[in-house]
């Protein structure tokens, strides 16, 4: 009986902390878009992005922390490609990876972003189709 509740106790904390790790972030992490981001003319490999930031891959000595950045995230769509500039700031660069977060985002670039996300569901619906 005591390791139920003990089991149940720790199933219950678990399950807290898992929330307030989901309830953290504003927006999900996207991995399967084809994209890139290019940052002063530098083109960067994206480990994944959100609507948020993003996470690219890179010589993390080449950006300081706090840093300001004009960043262009080029994503191939199903029948072209879109570019979408806006700036971020650097928030935590370790071994290789650089993690930015988006200054608050223009109605332009909400729109261009959400254009990436319906391509892709509508791709993944074409294939499930064929």
């Amino acid at each position: 009986m005591l390791d139920q509740l003990k089991s149940s106790l720790l199933r219950y904390i678990h399950d807290s902390e898992d929330d307030d790790v989901i309830s953290r972030r504003q927006y999900a992490r996207r991995e399967a878009d084809h994209c890139i981001c290019e940052i002063e003319g530098k083109s960067f490999p994206v480990q994944n992005w959100s609507q948020g930031g993003a996470l690219i891959y890179g010589d993390d000595r080449t950006f300081g922390a706090g840093q300001l950045v004009n960043v262009n995230m080029k994503f191939k769509l199903r029948n072209m490609i879109i570019d979408i500039k806006h700036k971020a700031t650097i928030l935590r660069k370790t071994n290789g990876y650089i993690a930015m977060q988006y200054m608050p985002l223009t109605d332009l670039v909400k729109t261009k972003f959400q254009q990436v996300v319906d391509d892709c569901i509508a791709g993944e619906f074409a294939g499930s189709q064929a």
